[in-house]
């Protein structure tokens, strides 16, 4: 950040429970202009309190949020953090797959009109020029169903653009990639941020990281427990910082050795490095006798695909 430049979005001391249980405990970091910065923790570690306080879904208990050096009003809600331009791009991506990308975009931003009629073309002009933003090669003509899934991730991120905002949330939106597109996805974050954009990217898969993200900040429990330069941190430290000395120290999360002991010892079930059409990152686990494995999903995930495998 230059010298007297303000950052693009500041937390200071936020805090939130719901009832009895405290999800952000005193969160502090800044996200600088035109910077892609990485939010990293497990689950319940408090990313998606934060972001839906961000987004104007929930209300802080305490502490500030500040947009450029302005404050946003204490209880803001969705329409206020638009207006202060601040953009998600959810890990559904909410985009409806049978109309065009141009109407997708149009949706959001607003159709071209003359004497009250839509002028199509004038909007696919437009939309053509956001794409070109962020470096998508296909046309706003294109049905969204039609698109790959990193078509669709770069046309939910042209979507979120076309309103010219400050500050882009990405939340998860590389859960469902394999590799080779989320390199794509990558190369055009990197060309976007030169325009003072500033990214927040919220991930679990830490090996996209290296050389996409310029800084990261980790949540543990409620509590920021580190904001660094990636450049200065290696995946060990990452992996440290996320899941805790304790856990690094067993390699296991606290009570899991009870949990082996309670699910009957050896697995009855074994699977390592499974890779189909659909699951393109190798996967790996184990199940139990007495033990309820839960699998979620994201809709194009494969995991309805890996309930059909067969030997």
């Amino acid at each position: 950040m230059r010298a007297g430049e303000r950052p693009a979005l500041r937390f200071t001391e936020l805090t939130k429970s719901f009832g009895h249980s405290e999800v952000l405990r005193g969160v502090s970091f800044d996200v600088e202009q035109g910077e892609i910065h990485a939010l990293l923790g497990v689950n319940g570690a408090g990313k998606s309190t934060l972001i839906k306080i961000l987004a104007g879904v929930h209300r802080l208990d305490s502490g500030v949020i500040e947009v450029r050096g302005r404050r946003l009003p204490p209880g803001h809600d969705p329409e206020a953090a638009r207006t202060a331009g601040i953009a998600f791009v959810h890990q559904d991506l909410g985009l409806v797959e049978d109309l065009s990308v141009a109407d997708n975009v149009a949706l959001h931003l607003g159709f071209e009109q003359r004497f009250g009629l839509v002028r199509r073309r004038a909007t696919a002009e437009r939309v053509a020029r956001v794409l070109g933003a962020v470096g998508a090669d296909f046309s706003p003509e294109r049905l969204v169903g039609s698109l790959s899934k990193d078509e669709q991730v770069l046309c939910a991120v042209a979507r979120a653009l076309a309103l010219e905002p400050g500050i882009v949330v990405l939340d998860e939106v590389s859960a469902s990639l394999p590799k080779p597109d989320v390199e794509r996805l990558a190369t055009s974050l990197r060309g976007m941020r030169r325009s003072g954009v500033a990214f927040i990217y919220v991930t679990h898969r830490l090996d996209e990281l290296t050389g996409l993200v310029d800084r990261v900040t980790v949540l543990r429990n409620g509590k920021k427990v580190l904001t660094a330069p990636m450049a200065e941190l290696s995946h060990e430290a990452l992996v440290k910082n996320i899941v805790g000395a304790e856990t690094m120290a067993t390699g296991q999360r606290p009570g899991a050795e009870d949990r082996f002991r309670r699910g009957g010892g050896d697995p009855h079930l074994v699977v390592r490095d499974l890779i189909t059409h659909e699951l393109t990152t190798p996967i790996s686990f184990d199940v139990r006798a007495g033990e309820v494995l839960g699998i979620c999903r994201l809709v194009g995930s494969g995991t309805r695909e890996l309930a059909q495998v067969r030997r």
